[in-house]
Protein backbone atom coordinates (compact mmCIF):
# COMPACT_ATOMS: atom_id res chain seq x y z
CA UNK A 1 0.00 0.00 0.00
CA UNK A 2 1.38 3.42 -0.97
CA UNK A 3 2.01 6.06 1.69
CA UNK A 4 -0.77 8.22 0.29
CA UNK A 5 -3.20 5.32 0.50
CA UNK A 6 -2.13 4.69 4.11
CA UNK A 7 -2.74 8.36 4.90
CA UNK A 8 -6.23 8.23 3.38
CA UNK A 9 -7.08 5.08 5.33
CA UNK A 10 -5.71 6.61 8.53
CA UNK A 11 -7.77 9.77 8.01
CA UNK A 12 -10.95 7.77 7.33
CA UNK A 13 -10.44 5.61 10.43
CA UNK A 14 -9.81 8.67 12.62
CA UNK A 15 -12.90 10.51 11.33
CA UNK A 16 -15.02 7.36 11.76
CA UNK A 17 -13.90 7.03 15.39
CA UNK A 18 -14.57 10.73 15.92
CA UNK A 19 -18.05 10.34 14.42
CA UNK A 20 -18.83 7.46 16.76
CA UNK A 21 -17.68 9.52 19.77
CA UNK A 22 -19.82 12.50 18.74
CA UNK A 23 -22.89 10.27 18.32
CA UNK A 24 -22.32 8.79 21.80
CA UNK A 25 -22.08 12.31 23.20
CA UNK A 26 -25.65 12.91 22.01
CA UNK A 27 -26.87 10.73 24.88
CA UNK A 28 -27.38 12.56 28.16
CA UNK A 29 -25.48 9.95 30.16
CA UNK A 30 -22.36 10.57 28.06
CA UNK A 31 -22.42 14.37 27.85
CA UNK A 32 -19.76 16.39 29.65
CA UNK A 33 -18.48 13.61 31.89
CA UNK A 34 -14.82 14.18 31.05
CA UNK A 35 -14.12 11.24 28.76
CA UNK A 36 -14.68 13.09 25.48
CA UNK A 37 -11.69 15.39 25.99
CA UNK A 38 -9.59 12.33 26.80
CA UNK A 39 -10.68 10.79 23.50
CA UNK A 40 -9.91 14.01 21.61
CA UNK A 41 -6.39 13.95 23.03
CA UNK A 42 -5.94 10.19 23.06
CA UNK A 43 -6.99 9.52 19.46
CA UNK A 44 -4.18 11.62 17.92
CA UNK A 45 -1.66 10.22 20.41
CA UNK A 46 -2.61 6.61 19.60
CA UNK A 47 -2.56 7.25 15.85
CA UNK A 48 0.82 8.99 16.21
CA UNK A 49 2.19 5.95 18.06
CA UNK A 50 0.85 3.57 15.42
CA UNK A 51 2.24 5.68 12.58
CA UNK A 52 5.46 6.52 14.47
CA UNK A 53 4.93 10.28 14.26
CA UNK A 54 6.84 12.81 16.40
CA UNK A 55 4.42 14.67 18.66
CA UNK A 56 5.71 17.96 17.25
CA UNK A 57 4.16 16.85 13.94
CA UNK A 58 0.77 17.41 15.58
CA UNK A 59 1.43 21.01 16.53
CA UNK A 60 2.48 20.44 20.14
CA UNK A 61 5.51 22.65 19.86
CA UNK A 62 6.29 26.25 20.64
CA UNK A 63 8.88 27.08 18.01
CA UNK A 64 8.31 30.82 18.10
CA UNK A 65 5.95 31.89 20.91
CA UNK A 66 6.15 35.57 19.97
CA UNK A 67 4.99 34.73 16.46
CA UNK A 68 2.14 32.62 17.88
CA UNK A 69 1.05 35.45 20.16
CA UNK A 70 1.32 37.98 17.32
CA UNK A 71 -0.96 35.93 15.09
CA UNK A 72 -3.38 35.36 17.96
CA UNK A 73 -3.58 39.10 18.67
CA UNK A 74 -4.01 39.95 14.98
CA UNK A 75 -6.79 37.36 14.61
CA UNK A 76 -8.48 38.65 17.77
CA UNK A 77 -8.36 42.29 16.67
CA UNK A 78 -9.61 41.49 13.17
CA UNK A 79 -12.20 38.81 13.81
CA UNK A 80 -13.50 39.07 17.40
CA UNK A 81 -15.37 42.40 16.84
CA UNK A 82 -17.41 41.08 13.85
CA UNK A 83 -17.78 37.73 15.64
CA UNK A 84 -19.28 39.53 18.64
CA UNK A 85 -21.50 41.74 16.47
CA UNK A 86 -22.79 38.72 14.55
CA UNK A 87 -23.58 36.97 17.83
CA UNK A 88 -25.56 39.98 19.07
CA UNK A 89 -27.47 40.31 15.79
CA UNK A 90 -28.31 36.61 15.58
CA UNK A 91 -29.54 36.33 19.16
CA UNK A 92 -31.52 39.58 18.98
CA UNK A 93 -33.35 38.86 15.76
CA UNK A 94 -33.46 35.06 15.61
CA UNK A 95 -34.17 34.39 19.29
CA UNK A 96 -35.97 37.60 20.31
CA UNK A 97 -33.38 38.52 22.92
CA UNK A 98 -32.95 41.84 24.70
CA UNK A 99 -29.44 42.99 25.61
CA UNK A 100 -28.33 43.86 29.14
CA UNK A 101 -24.73 44.88 29.69
CA UNK A 102 -23.27 42.82 32.53
CA UNK A 103 -20.49 40.45 33.51
CA UNK A 104 -21.86 36.87 33.60
CA UNK A 105 -21.53 34.77 36.72
CA UNK A 106 -18.80 32.15 36.72
CA UNK A 107 -16.64 33.95 34.17
CA UNK A 108 -13.36 32.79 35.73
CA UNK A 109 -14.43 29.14 35.70
CA UNK A 110 -15.74 29.54 32.15
CA UNK A 111 -12.38 30.86 30.97
CA UNK A 112 -10.57 27.81 32.38
CA UNK A 113 -13.15 25.38 30.99
CA UNK A 114 -13.29 26.88 27.52
CA UNK A 115 -9.53 27.11 27.10
CA UNK A 116 -8.43 23.81 28.65
CA UNK A 117 -11.48 21.51 28.42
CA UNK A 118 -12.77 22.57 25.01
CA UNK A 119 -10.26 24.59 22.97
CA UNK A 120 -7.05 22.66 23.67
CA UNK A 121 -8.36 19.09 23.10
CA UNK A 122 -10.38 20.17 20.05
CA UNK A 123 -7.46 22.01 18.48
CA UNK A 124 -5.12 19.10 19.14
CA UNK A 125 -7.52 16.74 17.36
CA UNK A 126 -8.91 18.87 14.54
CA UNK A 127 -6.03 21.19 13.67
CA UNK A 128 -3.06 19.41 15.21
CA UNK A 129 -3.87 15.94 13.96
CA UNK A 130 -6.63 15.83 11.32
CA UNK A 131 -5.59 18.95 9.45
CA UNK A 132 -1.93 17.95 9.50
CA UNK A 133 -2.63 14.47 8.16
CA UNK A 134 -5.01 15.69 5.45
CA UNK A 135 -2.41 18.27 4.44
CA UNK A 136 -0.02 15.34 3.91
CA UNK A 137 -2.58 13.85 1.52
CA UNK A 138 -2.96 17.05 -0.47
CA UNK A 139 -0.98 20.22 0.38
CA UNK A 140 -3.14 22.32 -1.93
CA UNK A 141 -3.42 26.00 -0.98
CA UNK A 142 -6.29 28.31 -1.85
CA UNK A 143 -5.02 31.83 -2.47
CA UNK A 144 -1.49 33.27 -2.62
CA UNK A 145 1.28 31.22 -1.04
CA UNK A 146 2.05 33.62 1.84
CA UNK A 147 -1.59 34.08 2.83
CA UNK A 148 -3.11 30.96 1.32
CA UNK A 149 -5.57 28.75 3.18
CA UNK A 150 -4.87 25.00 2.97
CA UNK A 151 -7.64 22.85 1.56
CA UNK A 152 -7.01 20.68 4.63
CA UNK A 153 -8.10 23.57 6.87
CA UNK A 154 -11.41 23.87 5.00
CA UNK A 155 -12.05 20.11 5.09
CA UNK A 156 -11.37 19.97 8.83
CA UNK A 157 -13.53 23.07 9.42
CA UNK A 158 -16.40 21.25 7.67
CA UNK A 159 -15.88 18.17 9.87
CA UNK A 160 -15.67 20.44 12.94
CA UNK A 161 -18.93 22.17 12.04
CA UNK A 162 -20.84 18.95 11.38
CA UNK A 163 -19.55 17.51 14.66
CA UNK A 164 -21.16 20.48 16.43
CA UNK A 165 -24.40 20.03 14.48
CA UNK A 166 -24.59 16.34 15.40
CA UNK A 167 -23.76 17.07 19.04
CA UNK A 168 -26.29 19.87 19.50
CA UNK A 169 -28.84 18.83 16.82
CA UNK A 170 -29.02 22.50 15.77
CA UNK A 171 -28.47 23.68 12.20
CA UNK A 172 -27.09 27.06 13.29
CA UNK A 173 -24.07 25.27 14.74
CA UNK A 174 -22.82 25.08 11.16
CA UNK A 175 -21.76 28.68 11.74
CA UNK A 176 -18.75 27.46 13.72
CA UNK A 177 -17.30 26.62 10.29
CA UNK A 178 -16.21 30.25 9.90
CA UNK A 179 -14.09 30.62 13.06
CA UNK A 180 -12.80 27.07 12.43
CA UNK A 181 -11.36 28.24 9.11
CA UNK A 182 -9.43 30.90 11.02
CA UNK A 183 -8.23 28.27 13.51
CA UNK A 184 -6.95 26.23 10.58
CA UNK A 185 -5.22 29.20 9.00
CA UNK A 186 -3.48 30.03 12.29
CA UNK A 187 -2.30 26.42 12.60
CA UNK A 188 -0.88 26.55 9.09
CA UNK A 189 0.81 29.92 9.45
CA UNK A 190 2.46 29.33 12.83
CA UNK A 191 3.29 25.63 12.66
CA UNK A 192 1.79 24.94 16.09
CA UNK A 193 -1.64 24.89 17.72
CA UNK A 194 -0.84 27.58 20.29
CA UNK A 195 -2.32 30.53 18.36
CA UNK A 196 -5.36 28.55 17.20
CA UNK A 197 -6.00 27.27 20.74
CA UNK A 198 -5.79 30.79 22.20
CA UNK A 199 -8.09 32.18 19.52
CA UNK A 200 -10.50 29.24 19.84
CA UNK A 201 -10.69 29.80 23.60
CA UNK A 202 -11.15 33.54 23.10
CA UNK A 203 -14.06 32.92 20.72
CA UNK A 204 -15.68 30.52 23.20
CA UNK A 205 -15.28 32.91 26.14
CA UNK A 206 -16.60 35.80 24.05
CA UNK A 207 -19.67 33.74 23.12
CA UNK A 208 -20.17 32.79 26.79
CA UNK A 209 -19.83 36.40 27.91
CA UNK A 210 -22.13 37.79 25.22
CA UNK A 211 -24.77 35.10 25.77
CA UNK A 212 -24.86 36.13 29.44
CA UNK A 213 -25.98 39.59 28.38
CA UNK A 214 -29.24 38.38 26.86
CA UNK A 215 -32.72 38.22 28.32
CA UNK A 216 -34.90 36.03 26.15
CA UNK A 217 -38.35 37.48 25.56
CA UNK A 218 -41.51 35.44 25.12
Amino acid sequence: MSENAKLRLEFLIATAVLGAVIVLMRFDSFRFVGWESSVFIGLPVIMAMIRNLPISELGLSVRNPLKDLKYFLIASLVFLPPFTAAFFIFEHFANNAAITLCVPEGLGKAIAVHFFYFALPEEFLFRGYLQTRFYRITPKLIGPEKLGLPLAAIVCAVIFAFAHVIFDASWYRLLVFFPAVIFGWLRHRTGSILASTLFHGACNVTAFWVSGMFTYLR
